[in-house]
């Protein structure tokens, strides 16, 4: 009955157009809906929903009301108007060529069910429900000080049956700036594209081994004496470099042509898709040597990938670092790059080191888009709970994990630094994808276990 609900909850959610960006809608359903159950609803002004159940003090449930917009080659299917259509293939639930939106709306449909409820054994509860989380955790970093009342706080957008997240990692996006000066006189060049390398999200497989393509395309250049007229690399300052080209003047071409293909050799060890072109290239003036000199040594020793494990969960990165792209407008190259880490402190270690680097080669930094991480509480009688209820009812311990990517908890623990909080959620695959789908069994069952985790902190 309880996890049916949920699912009567979720198709009418899905009903609702609600891609990032356009929350409007059903930001504007919750409050209305809340309120037409009886409850106390309130709305702020980045759209975020707060509904309140019960008398005193509430344990607070927390879930985006927004999703990711992707669908298959030739669908006509506009997410800025048409509901979602949900198909059913036996124990997994999916939507018709697109993004079924269970990311993050089963958690809202949970949280529904649970209002809905009249249970005298639950809490009090408090349901938070965000905007723009997929697009940049908007809603979460525009939350007032005074918006939640709560005494612990279970998110509900995990992705994994039994596997409780109990940190994550915050972050920042560094930008160097550089306007290197030039030769006088143009000189003959060579056109080096570097491609094919995997790539990946910077914070779920900084650890996998991948080779970043601007680190080893510089590496090159730098050890064959070449001279830069231009470096560019497109990608996301979040995904690790998949592809980078330079232009270059080098004094011996042959020498750098027989070592670059060593080095592509050497690159399909770990990257078997790896490419390499070399041409010749439009006369261009490059860079004076010093200052190419100054930016390849830069990239040489500019922080890249897993910086510190953690030592409270084995095999959990706890900082790192992503040199994801080079632009070059005009005379100003400019490199981005990013800093993932659950420890402030490591943190801050690679931004000076950052800072280093980019005084020593001329060039100006700028910080943007830092956001906090949450850390890792050694005590919790919230997770402890949440594991004695879990082994209860299942007979095994759940697993105590943590991701190294922004989760709205960190955001939230910043102004709630005495809020317990613990994520969950039931079994979801191949998010942001139109293949997205969920286990309709998993949903029962972290259904029912989320209600006695709330009988048990009643």
């Amino acid at each position: 009955m309880q996890a049916s609900n949920t699912i009567k909850w979720f198709r009418r959610i899905a009903q609702i157009p609600r891609v990032s960006g356009n929350e409007r809608a059903i930001s504007d359903w919750l409050v209305q809906t809340a309120r037409g159950m009886g409850l106390e609803a309130r709305q702020d002004e980045a759209l975020n929903v707060v509904i309140r159940k019960g008398q005193g003090t509430p344990i607070t449930l927390q879930g985006h009301m927004d999703m990711v917009g992707e669908k298959e080659a030739g669908s006509g299917h506009d997410f800025a108007s048409d509901p979602i259509q949900l198909v059913e293939k036996g124990d997994m639930l999916y939507a018709d060529g697109t993004t079924l939106g269970a990311d993050n709306g089963m958690a809202v449909a949970v949280m529904l069910s649970l209002m809905e409820e009249q249970d005298d054994t639950l809490p009090p509860l408090e349901a938070l429900i965000t905007t723009g989380e997929e697009v940049g955790l908007i809603g979460a970093n525009r939350l007032t000080g005074d918006m939640l009342r709560g005494r612990a706080l279970i998110n509900l957008d995990a992705e994994e049956e039994g596997a409780f997240l109990t940190s994550c990692a915050g972050g920042e996006t560094v930008h160097a700036r550089f306007t290197p000066q030039r030769e006088g006189t143009a000189c003959p060049t060579l056109r080096i594209a570097l491609g094919g390398f995997r790539g990946g999200h910077s914070g779920l497989e900084i650890d996998k081994g991948r080779l970043n393509a601007i680190k080893e395309l510089a590496a090159l250049l730098r050890q064959n004496g070449a001279q830069l007229v231009s470096l560019t690399a497109p990608g996301k300052f979040n995904a690790i470099s998949r592809q980078a080209e330079a232009v270059v003047a080098v004094q011996d071409e042959g020498t750098l042509i027989d070592r670059a293909e060593q080095a592509l050799a050497a690159w399909r060890k770990q990257e078997p898709e790896a490419v390499l072109n070399i041409a010749a290239a439009d006369p261009a003036q490059p860079m004076t040597r010093p200052a190419s000199d100054a930016l390849l040594a830069l990239l040489a020793a500019w922080p890249n990938g897993v910086h510190t494990m953690s030592e409270d969960l084995p095999g959990l990165v706890e900082s790192s670092a992503n040199l994801g792209l080079i632009e070059q407008q005009g005379d100003t190259l400019t490199i981005t790059a990013s800093i993932r880490s659950s420890a402030p402190a490591r943190m801050q270690e690679l931004e000076d080191a950052m800072r280093a680097l980019c005084d020593r080669a001329g060039g100006t930094i700028e910080i943007t888009g830092k956001y906090p991480g949450w850390a890792y509480e050694k005590e919790s009688a919230l997770r402890d709970t949440a594991v004695r209820v879990w082994q209860d009812q299942f007979g095994q311990k759940p697993k105590l994990t943590a991701v190294h990517a922004g989760l709205e908890c960190g955001l939230i623990k910043a102004r709630y630094p005495d809020m317990p909080m613990l994520s969950m959620g039931p079994d979801l695959y191949d998010v942001h994808t139109p293949r997205e789908h969920v286990s309709l069994s998993s949903v029962a069952r972290m259904d029912a276990y989320l209600r006695a985790l709330l009988r048990a902190l009643a």
